[in-house]
């Protein structure tokens, strides 16, 4: 899913109709939704993304008759041009758009990373084709940053736009890394396959150093007030089970984003607050003998 990047209440998601490519789109919070089919193939969308300088151009990538595709519209979808996939191989997981450069493309799939510097024209490798991407992330501080989420190599990172690549892996588990986010010049966190969540210190010269043991149920939300995805960071002072929820100020479940056991480790869950209506939410970390609460605003 894509947020508007200044106006509130439109979003657009991405998947299949009627065996097609297919995009929807919401200008009112998800009250109701206009469906655009795309292409002509047999295909499936995996990424929907905005160009934040140009926010009625929208991209929607995945694949078509088993081929990589990418189409753009420049008109909130009036409209859908197939732009060419000369260079790029593999499905399409994920595409971003350079928020400094339109023209600047980066794409990643079965096919490894690649980059276009000519708004889809042509395509280069920017990372080794071998590695599966399913996810990438241009850093919200540095255009020329940008991270690329795995299957079997943990993260990659290129910190000149492609021009080189290392990888950014210890402390990952052997395990599928399937999504990123970040915190502007705070962490880096990774979602695995199966294997937990994990973050990454970006702050130069700190060192990320293990949680102390708590006395008490520690919790705590960010950022708060919040426009899009929260990050809730919880430890428990001893190993045992967990839930944690987040509930609107008329006491209804809103969501359950932990129910099972936890261990003493400081842990961390995501929450797509980008999909919740503006107002004030109750965070709720409850375990057999305590419980502690953190309000959270969510604004539009």
């Amino acid at each position: 899913m894509a947020a508007h990047p200044s106006t509130s209440g439109t979003y657009w998601t991405c998947g299949f109709y009627s065996s097609k490519m297919a995009a929807s789109r919401t200008t009112n919070g998800g009250a109701s939704w206009t469906r655009y089919s795309i292409g002509s193939g047999t295909g499936m969308a995996y990424s929907v993304a905005i160009d934040p300088s140009a926010p009625s151009t929208v991209y929607v990538s995945g694949y078509e008759n088993s081929l990589a595709a990418i189409y753009r519209t420049q008109n909130s979808g009036g409209s859908w041009t197939k732009l060419s996939t000369s260079g790029l191989n593999g499905w399409v997981y994920d595409l971003e758009v350079d928020p400094t450069d339109s023209s600047v493309l980066y794409a990643g799939g079965t096919g490894g990373g690649y980059r276009s510097a000519n708004g889809g024209t042509s395509w280069s490798a920017i990372i080794p084709t071998s590695y599966d991407v399913y996810d990438l992330l241009i850093d919200p501080e540095d255009h020329e940053t940008i991270y690329f989420a795995t299957a079997n190599n943990g993260v990659i990172v290129t910190e000149d736009a492609g021009g080189s690549w290392q990888q950014m892996s210890d402390g990952l588990p052997d395990a599928p890394i399937l999504c990123l986010s970040c915190h502007a010049g705070s962490y880096l966190f990774s979602g695995t396959n199966g294997a937990s969540g994990y973050r990454w210190q970006l702050q130069t010269g700190i060192e990320e150093q293990q949680s102390a043991p708590v006395s008490s149920l520690a919790l705590r939300v960010f950022p708060n007030p919040a426009f899009g995805e929260v990050t809730v960071l919880w430890q428990l002072p001893e190993p045992g089970h967990v839930t944690l929820s987040v509930y609107d100020l008329q006491g209804r479940l809103v969501e359950t984003l932990q129910d099972g056991y936890s261990p003493a480790a400081e842990r961390q869950a995501a929450w797509a607050g980008e999909r919740a209506l503006p107002g004030v939410y109750l965070v709720r970390l409850e375990t057999p003998g305590a419980v502690e609460a953190s309000r959270l605003v969510i604004l539009r």
